[in-house]
């Protein structure tokens, strides 16, 4: 039986298309007004789905704190927890940084603004603040090593291991062997429903939306998801990003909870 989508989520996604049509027949269609309606959808998608504001993710003790797994002479692999993002640029991140030190004392102080604010916390922050940006080749800090060596990134509720390169050499090398799929990465999640007990495969088209890239979602690119998929469709929206997306997937566990007698599956 496949995982039927929640109710809950059903209407958010109803509302959510609904807002988009109410918004789309006040704009213009020359790219700029379309990439503001496009933002004005996406604060929508935020409202009701929750990524933006207090999170349900959130405890009373604030975030879990970012860890380091590994240290070699050309590599970090950084423990990225749930509710660190990973969005926006290095001006942007730095001059973040550099506000939220203003008025410590220390790093301590600096480090516990991060863990115990409301709000996700950007995690190449707090690399910034654990490292300092001295290692980053000067030759290339501004150029060839963007995004200060970070290879990969992670949804916001998403937690997991995240590659920093320390020099431009294992960037580029390790940049390489992403794209040519050299490595592997696997997902645990936990989803509404029960899913029939066999490897399954996914392919989906998806496309942006908002073009702040701390705030930006990816919608499936279709008609059902996607509020503009008739714009990227008839070439009115020329400049949108799409891309595939394709992965396997199987059960690994089967969960019921008796207080509303719902089924889960890992």
């Amino acid at each position: 039986q496949d995982a039927k989508i929640t109710e809950k989520s059903e209407r958010a996604r109803k509302e959510f298309l609904k807002k988009c049509e109410k918004i789309k027949k006040t704009a213009a269609y020359n790219e700029k007004l379309i990439l503001e309606t496009a933002n004005k959808c996406a604060d929508e998608y935020h409202k009701l789905f929750g990524r933006i504001g207090v999170h349900p993710l959130m405890t009373a003790e604030g975030k879990k704190r970012p860890r380091y797994l590994q240290d070699r002479e050309e590599t970090w692999v950084i423990y990225k927890p749930p509710l660190w993002q990973m969005g926006g640029y290095t001006d942007l991140w730095f001059k973040s940084l550099t506000d939220r030190m203003r008025g410590t004392k220390n790093k301590d102080e600096a480090e516990e603004k991060y863990l115990q604010s409301s709000r996700p916390e950007v995690i190449q922050e707090w690399h910034c603040l654990e490292t300092g940006l001295h290692w980053i080749p000067k030759q290339h800090a501004k150029t060839d090593m963007k995004g200060w060596g970070f290879i990969q990134r992670l949804d916001v509720e998403t937690d997991g291991p995240v590659i920093i390169a320390k020099t431009w050499r294992n960037m580029r090398a390790l940049q390489v062997q992403m794209k040519l799929h050299v490595n592997t990465k696997a997902y645990l999640c936990l989803v509404h429903g029960r899913l029939e007990h066999r490897t399954q495969h996914v392919k989906r088209s998806f496309a942006e939306l908002g073009s702040e890239a701390s705030t930006q979602v990816m919608l499936q690119h279709d008609s059902s998801n996607d509020p503009f998929f008739d714009w990227t469709a008839s070439g009115k929206w020329t400049s949108r990003n799409k891309r595939m997306a394709e992965t396997f997937f199987q059960p690994l566990a089967y969960y019921h909870r008796k207080e509303d007698n719902s089924d889960y599956t890992l």
